[in-house]
């Protein structure tokens, strides 16, 4: 569902997705609800800048049929969970003939059977002209997890990557 704003060059949209998978080979199910609201907005008085931003809201029920093989007992094992999704940036196309760049950062917060937390941040700078795009990323991430602590990382890294559009 998209809503046409009365802000010129501000775009709102929902979007919801529901997805459902079984494996009978593994004894396995996963049932998946996605709520995503989002905007994008782009300047008329700046039109090589745009920012968006989203939130996502996810239900996660999975099961799994185990056998316990020492006691031969089985039973289900289930990892439901629900988390809170933000994500947003902004980009600047042009900045020095076909230099652009974009911050961006996404955070979720999982909830119930496995309490976690994961954020990154990004900050592209590409050329882009009639030939390759060279793309360079400085990428911050980490992940909090309240149950298991050693699960738990950060990671800084440093990405080059070329690009081709057709």
């Amino acid at each position: 569902m998209k809503y046409d704003t009365p802000l010129q060059n501000l775009s709102v949209r929902g979007q919801f997705s529901w997805r459902q998978k079984q494996n009978p080979e593994q004894d396995y199910s996963v049932d998946a609800q996605d709520y995503t609201f989002s905007a994008s907005y782009q300047p008329v008085f700046i039109p090589r800048l745009s920012f968006d931003g989203s939130f996502t809201y996810e239900k996660v029920n999975n099961r799994k049929d185990i056998v316990i093989v020492p006691f031969t007992a089985v039973g289900d094992l289930v990892l439901n969970y629900s988390a809170y999704i933000y994500s947003g940036g902004l980009s600047y196309e042009g900045i020095y003939k076909g230099l652009g760049a974009r911050l961006n950062g996404s955070y979720a917060k999982t909830l119930q059977s496995n309490p976690q937390t994961y954020g990154d941040l990004v900050l592209s700078l590409w050329y882009k002209n009639k030939w390759l795009i060279p793309i360079l990323a400085l990428e911050r991430s980490y992940l909090v997890d309240r149950t298991v602590r050693a699960d738990g990382f950060t990671a800084n890294l440093l990405t080059f990557s070329l690009r081709k559009e057709f």
